[in-house]
């Protein structure tokens, strides 16, 4: 056979159209015996087979002048009728190049002349052939052919009433079977209603023990309840030709309630009228206790489902023809689900493109993997139109089918950016120096953190009952408020702000101390308001705004969000006012102090005018200056501590120029104490060094250095003096005031090394680096 599938599917249908008849191998019969006989008689050949194809050979039912009952298909005419649309006329084989090969031709029995109408089937199918064959050439009339399709058109006939009548004797078989040992309890009706007939399997299942006991008793009376109206509209049904069906309940001979469900159906007369009524009735009782606890258990599960806070979805990808995930539709949906993603219940069987057309590609591409490596994932998402945030698990069901469950992290993420929000606002604020500067950082963090349409703060003035808006952080496509705002414009809440109350308002529109300026704020992109005040002795003199462009329910940690920033920017206005105060003080303190040592100088030179050396006078009046220097360095950085490089350039700075002088060392601050001894320690070594040592002539220089070592566990500051390039060096035999000062060392602690080396005099003087900074 051909090796085509279109050719192969075909032959195989063919094949299984013929075996439906049941007649390959049956043995002879008398009415295919009779056709066969006919066709060779009207068509005057020796030879006439009913001849049918089946595969890889040909069986003849019935056949005159061959002695056989079956041949190969190699050697068939038959084989090649099959395949015509119409009947196989051959007047001379050898003179046709489709047969003038056959072995039958070429060899006994010597066949001329073959002739052949097709058995078809309903359905089409060639399935044999009713044939006439010669030894001779020649050919058929009109008549002979059109006798011979219609004897075809007889076996065709005999072959569709033999399958009739095996079909009808097994299902005959098979409903004696069935009503034998049918489950089912089958009952007949006459048309008043009354049982006529039962089943032996339906007076099982009924456990009747006699059918005659309820014989002619009406049917519908059996049925309990709503059964026995239903009963009756079943019947009605029947009984204008169509099958009633319903479900009831009814008791067993033996008294047991049984739910049953039953189907009446019309037995027609000859003329279609019905006659008679069938009932077949199944036991469901089982089925009905099974549905009961399964409608139970839908209903607990249901409700969980409906009631549950997380939201669930059951999904299926829908691909495109490349079998690319490129949308996905929903299959079931739970409310909680519904409430989060704003997408009404009504989404079930529609596509997530078809309600979210700007659907991000990603997300599908996510549950495409789910779907396609069985492995759950587990990721965040957020809804900007609902400021939602959501972890989401998505788990693969089956097919292209998975199931997301959907966990409201909301008050989470926002918990944590309102906590890095206030950490970022502290670190930002830490540095500021200047009041303009906080209004603008506090505005852009509190818009950013809870999505406002503007955020900013304002300075007032309660008696003109206004506020002066230098700056506002405003969203995009929002225009900045900027300016001066008279609050009886917008409402009457001002009374509560100059209370020092804060005002959070819901819905500008709807709330009285705002519904007469509502117009105002929707103008500014306002539909709800937030005012915190700022108060100074009682006074009400800036405030803190944000406002959203749509309503919206400040909740208790948006309010308390807000009071932290606007307490921590207060706060920092407060430093920077004490600071400037601070500033202020100090500069009329070194102006008073100044003033003073000034003063003390002028006694003391008045008083000591007299004195005939006056070395000691200039030494003191030195020393006066060498406070001062410390005092100024102090002051700079507000009485607090002094960087020692600071104070080391502000002592040395009176002896030499910078090019002769080395102060180098790690930062270190000096106490207020600390920063006093130091200078007057430097001083007098720089005075020395003028009179005696490096800076005496206008080569030598001074190098001043320090470290910090660690010994004991404890570290400690160590400065070095060393002097270069000034005469030569000798240890003086007289300790002044001076030379006592020196050995005193860094805040008195007496450690202190002195060497005379000729190249220059060095000194190396210890403390402990906390006395350093405490002093």
């Amino acid at each position: 056979m051909t090796a085509d599938p279109a050719a192969r599917s075909a032959e195989a249908a063919r094949l299984l159209a013929l075996d439906g008849y049941g007649i390959l191998d049956t043995p002879r019969e008398r009415d295919f015996d009779e056709i066969t006989a006919l066709a060779s008689a009207v068509c005057g050949t020796p030879i006439a087979v009913v001849n049918l194809v089946g595969e890889g050979r040909q069986f003849f039912k019935a056949e005159v002048g061959l002695g056989v009952r079956e041949t190969p298909l190699d050697s068939s005419f038959c084989a090649r009728a099959i395949l015509e649309k119409d009947l196989l006329l051959v007047p001379d084989a050898t003179k046709d190049p489709r047969f003038d090969c056959n072995p039958l031709v070429t060899g006994e029995p010597h066949l001329r002349f073959y002739a052949g109408a097709l058995l078809r089937t309903g359905e089409g199918h060639a399935i044999g052939t009713i044939c006439v064959l010669d030894y001779q050439p020649r050919t058929l009339s009109d008549v002979q052919q059109q006798t011979l399709r219609v004897l075809a058109r007889q076996v065709m006939t005999q072959l569709e009433l033999r399958r009739s009548l095996r079909e009808r004797r097994e299902e005959a078989a098979f409903m004696h079977s069935v009503l034998a040992s049918s489950a089912d309890c089958i009952k007949v009706l006459d048309l008043q209603d009354r049982l006529t007939f039962m089943t032996e399997g339906g007076m099982r299942v009924m456990e009747v023990g006699d059918f005659n006991a309820i014989r002619g008793c009406p049917w519908p009376d059996f049925w309990q309840g709503q059964g026995h109206a239903d009963a009756k509209a079943a019947i009605a049904a029947a009984k204008a030709g169509g099958i009633g069906r319903f479900q009831g309940e009814a008791d067993t001979m033996a008294g047991n309630p049984r739910w049953w469900d039953v189907q009446v159906t019309p037995i027609l007369d000859a003329q279609g009228v019905p006659e008679r009524l069938l009932s077949v009735s199944r036991d469901i009782s089982e089925q009905k206790a099974v549905e009961g606890q399964l409608s139970a258990s839908e209903a607990r599960w249901r409700g969980l489902f409906d009631g549950m806070q997380e939201g669930f979805f059951l999904g299926e990808l829908v691909r495109d023809a490349d079998g690319r995930a490129t949308d996905y539709r929903f299959l079931e949906i739970n409310p909680a689900f519904a409430r989060q993603s704003g997408l009404p219940a009504e989404s079930i069987g529609q596509t997530i493109r078809g309600v979210v057309p700007d659907i991000d590609q990603s997300l599908i591409d996510t549950y495409a993997r789910v779907v396609e490596t069985g492995a759950p994932i587990l990721f965040e998402i957020d809804v900007p139109g609902l400021d939602r945030h959501f972890e989401v698990r998505a788990n693969k069901e089956h097919g292209d089918r998975f199931s997301c469950l959907f966990l409201d992290i909301t008050e989470r993420k926002q918990a944590e950016e309102r906590r890095d929000a206030m950490i970022e606002l502290g670190d930002r604020l830490r540095d500021v120096t200047h009041r303009t500067e906080i209004g603008p950082i506090a505005a852009e963090i509190l818009a950013r953190t809870l999505r406002l349409s503007h955020a900013g703060y304002g300075v007032v003035d309660p008696v003109r009952e206004t506020v002066t808006v230098d700056h506002d952080r405003a969203a995009e496509g929002f225009a900045s408020l900027a300016g001066i705002h008279a609050f009886r414009a917008y409402g009457s809440f001002i009374d509560d702000l100059k209370a020092g109350r804060p005002v959070f308002v819901a819905d500008t529109l709807d709330d009285p101390r705002t519904a007469v300026g509502g117009a105002a704020f929707a103008a500014l992109g306002g539909r709800s308001m937030a005012n915190l005040p700022l108060m100074e002795n009682g006074r009400f003199v800036s405030l803190f705004f944000a406002l959203r462009s749509r309503p919206h329910a400040w909740t208790p940690e948006e309010k308390a969000f807000l009071r932290s920033v606007a307490d921590r920017t207060r706060a920092v206005i407060a430093r920077l006012e004490a600071e400037e105060q601070q500033r202020v003080l100090n500069q009329e303190l070194s102006h008073r102090m100044k003033n003073m040592l000034a003063m003390v100088l002028s006694i003391a030179t008045q008083t000591l005018r007299s004195v005939r050396d006056q070395g000691p006078v200039e030494a003191f009046e030195q020393r006066i200056h060498a406070l001062s220097a410390a005092h100024d360095v102090l002051l700079r950085q507000e009485w607090e501590s002094a960087p020692l490089d600071a104070v080391a350039c502000a002592v040395l700075g009176t002896f030499a120029p910078p090019a002769r002088l080395t102060v180098a060392g790690p930062p270190v601050s000096l106490g207020p104490r600390a920063t006093l001894s130091v200078s007057l320690l430097l001083h007098e070594l720089g005075t020395n060094a003028a009179k005696y040592g490096a800076l005496s002539n206008g080569e030598g220089r001074v190098d001043v250095t320090w470290r910090i070592e660690v010994a004991g566990g404890e570290e400690n500051l160590v400065l070095d003096w060393e002097e270069r390039g000034g005469p030569t060096v000798t240890e003086p035999a007289r300790r002044g005031f001076g030379s006592r000062l020196i050995r005193l060392g860094l805040v008195g602690t007496g450690d202190v090394d002195l060497r005379y080396p000729p190249s220059g005099f060095r000194a190396e003087m210890r403390a402990p680096l906390a006395q350093i900074h405490q002093s």
